[in-house]
């Protein structure tokens, strides 16, 4: 795959000096400074070789490789460069070839016979075929098959050979010490001493779209077409004799570098480019013409070079300006170009300077301000004084004899012809009647006057500095501040459309907007991109441009427009700087008029710190295209891995730095990019211009690392090929060992529950086993005594037959100890009552026990379904029901017989109790209130267990209770 062809060339019509020119050393990443040999592979990667390795370049930052950064690379003094067909890159180095591919090389042998050769050229020519220049074997033609030598027994002048290129009809142009030679169809053709051609070594070679060939040498440089040699030396123009490099651009110019700079070839014209011209160094061995149409030079001890053709073209003292700093410009009526500058006046005819400076009339250099009236005269303004060209000469302003001191700022000519001058001192009125200034007596707000305006009906805008907007209108002045809405009132600008919109430029206020009496104020909230604007300048394209101190901005007026308002929240802006060719970004206005112009041919110009800068909107185009984007390198815990294979992370890892880059030379730092981790970011991620994410302790899982670039203009293109990964879990991580962890938390889950219920069971007998002992407690003193109690009354009341009285009272005693007794086995029973064994059923069958000594009633016990072992809950509320079920029964109901039945169902269980008591009505039910709680407690036990209870009874029919407990519920 082939370079794409040059998106954009250098302009054949421009001086050297006014292409855009970078620099890089050892500061900014080269190995050394000397630079052998350029190429650029079709990644976008520029590749420089020197006698240190090779670094590889994306316009932002250069990579190393050498033997301790490439595995296989065992010699790094590079000689050769050519990119390889099938991928990767042919290297040749002092001992050997290789080919480097994926960050890795591998050797290449040349020669079977030789453990290493010197390689000097390398070219790849259009079948794939490999042909090695060498130093001292000759050339070495390695494809399919054995390598094939030709050396200076075949008719080579020399077996050291510098240079190789292919032509049309597919020989191989041989460039050797001691002369040229041509291979073509195993035949070699020597050209030595051929008229015509460059004696002595020959070593580079360009060969044009046309077919013909450019032959660089020891002295001087060759065009061959149609068999004819043609030479140029120094005599032509050229600035050394001997040609190191060349290259040819898509313009026709030819690019030469010689032992004394670097020489333009076009139209059979020379322009020279030296070290008094900005170039590090003469000694130019390599050039390159990139994809992007940049030219870079590779100089013997000043490192790296690029010439490129910005969109700005500019003009600055080696054009022929008075000086680099330039304040203001104008076009005059025939088309010639005046800039005043720093140093004095400068007039551009049709590319010839003519320059004033104080030796020819100016009081002071420092010229601030421009204007031609209608009579054609040109008027000068300069920091101190007024000037204007009268038959040729430039004359100082001195109304009445004396010289009027003041700033010059702007110029406007009224319909009657009267010329008034913004100065700091107030406005000057110039007329046939003659001058007057107007200052604050006048009615001014201040008399630093910055910049002039014609309105529409006839009236004059001033900004000034420090005193607001002025309308002049009929010889009155009318002060415009922030009451009524403007936002600064120190100005740099004005501009009227003809709509009578007025744009006025701040310093430090944004863009106010007057229109329709009312003001807007638009800053850098609003999108603008500096809040100070120097100058207001309408390209009549729809574009507003805004010059600051940072750089210069356009905006669309529709969108201003559309925000002032209020339907539209911000603009677009697009912001120039030194990227796209000025030589400063500091942009000159406020105070100087005009310090922007739209000359007649819509190109516009603009007055910066180093020059003034022309450029043609027309011509901005659609942008750059979007660069592709590489994925350079993956480091995991600062060790890299092989980004080309299936990357496997072990277990552990904590920190994934994943570097990447889009190559591209045009302003690389405006570059963006957006990066999304497949199977961890949900939506594309802004980097802005880094070129490295960085993602720290990542669950275990697979990745798939995704990055788009966006060119300089802000195009977004395409993502790259993705980066996937695999990081692996730790054991614990791992499905299985969820599982068995899972496993684990129920297995002591299971164990801890059967523990809390051992634990609660033995809490439990416990507390039985305590009450077993009061029971028994209970019954071996309370119940004995009171037992004894009674039957000593009963013979006492057989005693005292005769004494009625005596005989009531102890009948009394009597019945209170029989109650009591009564109370007190019921409460021994129920502290014993208790599954001891015998299951619910057997305790239920113990429930009479209490009331058979009082009046022999009876209690008898059912079980249906198998009987089971019940939960301790379920059985002591079930006991307790049925224990109140009786007593009710016997004491309130007189029952003689109690029938208790318990059934044992799929799930639940039944407790259903009937008696032959007196029974009663519904609304008979004894209530909380009167103290009675025995139905009450039955309810509340039962809706413990989450069951069902009902009560049915009849006066005289006894009473039937049932109670049904699930057993899931109760457990």
């Amino acid at each position: 795959m082939g370079l794409p062809p040059p998106a954009r060339g250098l302009d054949p019509h421009k001086s050297l000096t006014q292409f855009g020119h970078d620099k890089w050393t050892m500061a900014e990443g080269l190995p050394v400074t000397a630079v052998e040999v350029l190429t650029q592979t079709p990644d976008g990667y520029l590749w420089v070789g020197n006698e240190e390795g090779l670094a590889r370049f994306d316009g932002a930052r250069f990579t190393q490789f050498n033997r301790r950064t490439t595995p296989g690379l065992t010699n790094h003094e590079i000689r050769a460069l050519a990119v390889r067909r099938k991928g990767g890159l042919w290297v040749g180095t002092w001992r050997g070839l290789f080919v480097l591919e994926g960050g890795r090389a591998r050797a290449i042998p040349v020669i079977p016979e030789d453990s290493f050769v010197v390689i000097e050229s390398l070219f790849e020519d259009h079948d794939g075929t490999l042909w090695v220049g060498t130093q001292g074997y000759g050339v070495v033609r390695l494809g399919k098959g054995r390598p094939v030598r030709y050396g200076k027994e075949a008719g080579l002048p020399s077996n050291v050979i510098w240079g190789l290129q292919e032509d049309r009809e597919g020989g191989i142009w041989i460039g050797a010490q001691g002369g040229l030679a041509r291979l073509y169809n195993g035949k070699v053709t020597s050209f030595v001493d051929h008229p015509g051609l460059p004696r002595g070594t020959i070593g580079s070679f360009a060969l044009a779209p046309d077919g013909s060939l450019w032959i660089g040498g020891n002295r001087g440089l060759s065009h061959y077409r149609s068999g004819e040699f043609h030479l140029y030396t120094t005599e032509d123009g050229l600035p050394h004799p001997i040609v190191d490099s060349l290259a040819l651009d898509k313009d026709g110019a030819l690019w030469v570098g010689t032992r004394g700079g670097l020489a333009r070839l076009y139209d059979g014209k020379f322009s020279h480019l030296g070290t008094e011209d900005g170039l590090a160094d003469s000694v130019v061995r390599a050039l390159w013409i990139d994809h992007e149409g940049s030219l870079w030079i590779g100089t013997q001890l000043g490192g790296l070079e690029r010439l490129w053709d910005g969109r700005f073209t500019v003009f600055s003292q080696p054009e022929g300006l008075a000086d680099g700093q330039v304040f203001s410009i104008l076009e005059d009526r025939r088309g010639a170009l005046w800039f005043g500058t720093r140093n004095g006046l400068t007039r551009l005819d049709h590319g010839r300077p003519t320059t004033w400076t104080e030796r020819d009339g100016l009081v002071v250099p420092i010229v601030t301000s421009l204007y031609e009236d209608r009579r054609g005269t040109i008027w000068v303004g300069t920091t101190d004084a007024l000037h204007r060209f009268e038959s040729g000469k430039l004359v100082p302003f001195k109304p009445g004899g004396e010289l009027f001191h003041a700033y010059i700022s702007a110029f406007w000519e009224d319909p009657q012809g009267t010329l008034w001058i913004a100065t700091d001192a107030g406005l000057l009125r110039l007329s046939d009647a003659g001058f007057k200034l107007f200052t604050t007596a006048d009615g001014l707000s201040c008399t630093n006057l910055v910049a002039l305006e014609p309105d529409l009906d006839g009236g004059l805008w001033i900004a000034s500095g420090g005193g607001g907007l002025i309308h002049m209108k009929d010889g009155r002045f009318t002060v415009i501040g922030p009451a009524q809405g403007l936002s600064e009132v120190d100005l740099y600008a004005l501009q009227q459309d003809p709509d009578g919109t007025l744009w006025i430029g701040t310093n430090g206020g944004g863009l106010d907007v007057l229109r329709a009496g009312k003001i807007h104020v638009l800053t850098t909230r609003q999108g603008l991109f500096d809040d100070v604007i120097l100058q207001i300048l309408d390209d009549g394209l729809g574009h507003l441009w805004l010059p600051s101190s940072r750089g210069l901005a356009r905006v669309d007026k529709a969108q201003l427009l559309e925000v002032a308002a209020g339907r539209r929240s911000a603009v677009s802006a697009a912001v120039f700087d030194t990227a796209d060719g000025l030589r400063s970004a500091e942009l000159v206005g406020g105070g100087q008029e005009p310090s922007a112009i739209r000359a007649r041919d819509g190109r516009l110009w603009f007055s910066t710190l180093n020059g003034a800068a022309v450029l043609d909107p027309r011509r901005l185009g659609a942008g750059l295209a979007p660069p592709s984007v590489q994925i350079e390198q993956l480091l995991v815990d600062g060790e890299p891995r092989d980004v080309a294979a299936s990357v496997r992370i072990a277990p552990g890892s904590h920190r994934i730095e994943i570097a990447y880059t889009a190559p591209t030379f045009t302003a690389p730092g405006r570059v963006r990019f957006r990066a999304r981790l497949e199977g961890f970011d949900g939506d594309w991620i802004e980097m802005g211009n880094r070129r490295t994410a960085v993602y720290t302790n990542l669950p275990p899982g697979d990745y798939r690392f995704h990055v788009r670039a966006a060119s300089p203009d802000g195009v977004w293109g395409r993502e790259g090929a993705p980066l996937a990964f695999e990081l692996q879990p730790r054991f614990y991580q791992t499905p299985w060992f969820a599982g068995l962890a899972v496993l684990a938390v129920a297995l002591a889950s299971w164990s801890a529950y059967r523990l809390q219920m051992r634990q609660v069971r033995l809490r439990y007998e416990g507390i039985l086993a305590e009450r077993e002992r009061i029971a028994g407690d209970l019954h071996d003193s309370l119940a004995q005594t009171l037992t004894g109690l009674a039957l000593q009354i009963e013979s006492t009341d057989q005693a005292l037959a005769d004494t009625a009285v005596a005989r009531h009272h102890v009948r009394r005693a009597r019945d209170l100890v029989r109650e009591s007794l009564e109370a007190s086995r019921r409460s021994v029973w129920n502290l014993r009552a208790r599954n001891d064994g015998s299951g619910l059923a057997g305790a239920l069958s113990r429930l009479g026990e209490p009331f058979d000594d009082a009046d022999g009633s009876r209690v008898a016990v059912a079980v249906a379904g198998p009987e089971r072992p019940l939960p301790a809950m379920v059985e002591s509320h079930l006991l307790r029901i049925g224990q109140e079920a009786v007593a009710n029964a016997i004491r309130h109901g007189q029952a003689q017989h109690v029938r208790i039945q318990l059934r044992f169902e799929n799930g639940r269980v039944l407790l259903l109790v009937d008696d032959d008591g007196a029974g009663f009505s519904p609304g008979e039910l004894p209530h909380p209130r009167d103290g009675h709680f025995g139905l009450t407690g039955m309810r509340e036990r039962t809706r413990q267990l989450h069951g069902s209870l009902s009560v049915d009874s009849r006066p005289g029919a006894g009473t039937h209770i049932r109670v049904e407990v699930p057993l899931e519920g109760a457990a």
